[in-house]
């Protein structure tokens, strides 16, 4: 009998999940595309979702939620392997500039101009950026 395959678990730090009126808990889990989608909307609860599912795959951080730079360090120091993702609504050249600037640690920058996309579509986009990066690792 074949070992089932680990399912891949991604954590998404986003304070704006309460403009979704169906979040009425202000969280998202979900699967998608074989997946496992978390959600927290400030550094506590993803804090917490952490202790609770232990690590991440990858974890993609909105960079207007307060206290960004201390989850994001708080990842990086809990498990190195983890992919930091920063995702933002501006420049992207303007975001990697500030974000070196200040050694915010990320592996991959996402700009959205969406800023109300739904999370499941978010959560495809990082779901891509997965994929693709764990590609070029095994080559």
């Amino acid at each position: 009998m074949e070992e089932e395959q680990k399912k891949k678990k991604i954590l998404y730090l986003d304070s704006n999940f309460h403009i979704y009126e169906r979040y009425e808990k202000w969280e998202y889990h979900e699967v998608v595309d074989c997946v496992e989608i978390f959600s927290a909307r400030n550094v506590d609860k993803a804090k917490q979702k952490t202790l609770e599912v232990g690590s991440f795959d990858l974890v993609g951080i909105h960079l207007s939620t307060n206290n960004a730079i201390e989850f994001a360090r708080y990842t990086r120091n809990r498990n190195r392997d983890t992919l930091i993702v920063a995702l933002s609504g501006m420049s992207r050249h303007y975001i990697k500039e500030t974000l070196d600037k200040i050694n915010f640690p990320y592996d991959q920058l996402l700009t959205r101009f969406n800023l109300y996309e739904e999370p499941k579509e978010t959560a495809r986009s990082l779901i891509r950026i997965l994929s693709e990066i764990e590609n070029l690792r095994s080559i």
